[in-house]
């Protein structure tokens, strides 16, 4: 009864703590790439493009298939990004809010089939030897116990906006200027999926993002 009593007072504790940790959260990562801001910005500005070199999709692992949607504008402001699979591999949504060549992206991001809502940002600042791009990811906690995740947000996110900016950099470095997006308002497929698959959907698993 003693160990009970004693853990019970511990979550109650934990609990009453977690009203006092920070509600919000901010992650981000910057990277100096030798390019200008329009090279940079079309692709940032492509969401097809971002399967290629992004790290928010996750490759398709042990039969686990990732799969791919385009939806809304073209490109820049109402874009939208959709992903999701088998098994662990949950439904997302990536949908840019602002787009501007000299600035960069806001956009706003759904993990977990919607259940997580957090919002990210791309920024350009002209520095010696090329652009900074800085990305961010922020959002916020309401409950108590979810507020304890701040402490581990850094270490959470940070690797996904590292690995992003790692992609676009070799992306740069070794890829064509990208193709204009189809002008419809219709799910499309990145430039380098199947022909014979369905047009709506890419289902490329070998993508590194």
């Amino acid at each position: 009864m003693k160990f009970l009593f004693a853990l019970l007072l511990l979550i109650l504790g934990l609990y009453v703590v977690g009203f006092f940790l920070p509600q919000n959260y901010e992650v981000s990562r910057t990277r100096v790439l030798a390019a200008t801001k329009a090279d940079i910005h079309r692709y940032v500005e492509d969401l097809h493009t971002w399967p290629e070199w992004s790290a928010f999709k996750p490759p398709a692992q042990d039969g686990q298939e990732t799969v791919s949607e385009f939806h809304g504008a073209s490109k820049g402001e109402g874009a939208i990004w959709k992903w999701g699979g088998l098994g662990d591999i949950k439904p997302a949504q990536l949908e840019i809010l602002a787009s501007q060549e000299e600035r960069g992206i806001e956009y706003s991001l759904a993990l977990d089939g919607g259940r997580v809502e957090t919002a990210g940002e791309l920024r350009y600042v002209e520095v010696d030897g090329g652009i900074e791009v800085t990305m961010t990811n922020t959002g916020s906690m309401a409950s108590p116990w979810k507020r304890y995740f701040n402490f581990l947000a850094d270490k959470s996110i940070g690797p996904t906006l590292e690995g992003s900016l790692q992609g676009l950099e070799q992306h740069l470095q070794g890829s064509p200027t990208p193709q204009a997006a189809p002008a419809e308002d219709s799910a499309s497929e990145p430039h380098d999926a199947d022909p014979g698959a369905d047009p709506e959907v890419d289902t490329d698993r070998d993508s590194d993002a």
